[in-house]
């Protein structure tokens, strides 16, 4: 018995995944069949999952047709295990397959199938992730927020439009995105959500900006005033370095 084989198979047997996918391409053949079952017991699911992520972190092509099917088992979780595989996997030949689960109807399955989306490449899905940044279901809205904001500079626009939503949620998840973006230019759009009427998005809204190193600098028509009559955003002090921080732009402003 081929000592590396029979290691593999000890380690699937006591539910090691990480150990099982360390052993890469050699694990192959035992993960596949575990994948590959249907059983519906708690244990089975289990191993399922285990076997698919696995997979994942193999990124074997030959893999792609079983992580495929998965997609289609009846359990939810055992869908979502081979959404965030075949993710890792990056093939893009998996998109087709992982489009309908967008609309599955548990919210597990439409988060992992959105963030895998993401990772194959967001410019062919981004309607459809701008679209989900206002599904009911929070992990689904995370997931969407997640992928946008992998890439940023692709989405900024679809993100800014994401944030004249009439839904509030939707609004918070653009704001996140942008603000995990680290993109400079998502300054400008925040700042006017800053007099947002809802509280939530503009407290969202500030510390989104603070992630991308802005201080919100208001005006005020008197020095008496208790609320301010607009917000600067970074074009109003931007001088002739784009690239320049917050603090640069304001010592520069002061000089002046």
């Amino acid at each position: 018995v081929d000592p590396v084989l029979e290691e593999i198979s000890e380690a699937i047997a006591r539910e090691d995944w990480a150990t099982a996918a360390r052993h890469g391409s050699a694990a192959l053949e035992q993960l596949l069949r575990q994948a590959g079952e249907r059983e519906v017991d708690p244990r089975s699911v289990g191993n399922r999952c285990g076997a698919l992520t696995a997979l994942g972190e193999i990124g074997d092509e030959q893999a792609l047709s079983v992580l495929i099917a998965a997609l289609g088992d009846l359990i939810p979780k055992v869908q979502a295990a081979a959404a965030r595989a075949l993710g890792r996997l990056g093939s893009a030949k998996a998109r087709p397959a992982l489009l309908p689960l967008v609309d599955h109807g548990d919210g597990l399955v439409r988060a992992a199938a959105l963030l895998a989306l993401g990772q194959l490449g967001v410019e062919p899905v981004l309607e459809r992730l701008v679209r989900a940044l206002g599904d009911p279901d929070e992990r689904v809205r995370a997931a969407a927020a997640a992928a946008l904001g992998r890439q940023a500079e692709a989405s900024l626009l679809q993100l800014v439009v994401a944030l004249g939503s009439r839904d509030v949620a939707t609004r918070l998840a653009a704001i996140e995105a942008l603000g995990g973006s680290g993109d400079l230019s998502a300054v400008d759009p925040l700042c006017e959500t800053l007099g947002d009427t809802e509280k939530s998005v503009r407290l969202a809204a500030s510390r989104a900006l603070e992630k991308l190193g802005w201080q919100p600098v208001g005006w005020r028509v008197r020095r008496t005033d208790r609320g301010y009559a607009l917000w600067t955003n970074r074009s109003f002090w931007l001088g002739s370095d784009p690239a320049a921080g917050q603090r640069e732009l304001l010592c520069a402003a002061l000089h002046h």
